[in-house]
């Protein structure tokens, strides 16, 4: 190739890779931009052994069963969960430690499919705007034959596990072995196999994108 045309070459390319950077900026820009830092914000609340954290809503499971409630957004199963955090299910951990909580599996033990969670009992309640009072979880969902499920959250603990599965998963509605917290009035798999249907529930459950404070208060 001539000389002539290499420089033409290289201008060219250098057009195209300096376009291709300032796309990537931008991109980058958009997302720090519609990066919601309250989102990662976690409260604590020794007197009332409550944890706060706020989460984004995914409408689209009032249409389809799950069972991944509140899961970290970076986290592998974060497209699957109800609600989105900023929150890491290492800092939910510690923040339930801190307020006095202590965690069932300390372990790198996994359920198996049909086996239960247990542990310290944990209250779960929502508010968003225009919710000012907390709602109980069970209340925002439905299952089988269209009811509210029944909800039996426990602090199952799982940090090591949590570790090596990456799903980031903070509350799971069946028992589970990587959820910080999860489900003991179901056994592991019982959603995702089908025996049990889990979705919002679209008469109560705040809308697509609604962002809320989820409450954890032990008990």
């Amino acid at each position: 190739m001539k000389a002539k045309n290499l420089r033409k070459l290289w201008k060219v390319t250098g057009v195209i890779a300096a376009a291709a950077i300032m796309i990537a900026v931008m991109a980058g820009c958009g997302s720090k931009q519609s990066t919601d830092k309250s989102l990662s914000q976690i409260k604590t609340d020794k007197a009332s052994k409550s944890v706060t954290i706020t989460a984004t809503t995914q409408g689209k499971f009032t249409d389809k069963d799950t069972m991944h409630c509140v899961v970290f957004n970076d986290g592998k199963m974060a497209r699957h969960a109800m609600f989105v955090t900023g929150c890491t299910p290492a800092k939910f951990h510690e923040a339930l430690e801190k307020v006095g909580g202590t965690p069932w599996n300390t372990t790198d033990k996994e359920l198996k499919d049909g086996e239960y969670t247990d542990g310290q009992n944990v209250k779960v309640t929502l508010t968003w705007k225009g919710q000012d009072e907390p709602v109980e979880l069970s209340s925002i969902l439905v299952t089988n034959g269209g009811k509210h499920p029944d909800t039996d959250i426990r602090f199952s603990g799982n940090k090591k596990n949590i570790d090596k599965a990456g799903s980031g998963c903070i509350l799971c509605l069946n028992s589970c072995w990587a959820g910080i917290t999860s489900n003991a009035a179901y056994a592991f798999n019982d959603i995702d196999s089908g025996k049990v249907n889990m979705k919002l529930d679209k008469d109560t459950a705040p809308k697509d994108a609604q962002k809320v404070k989820v409450t954890f208060t032990l008990e």
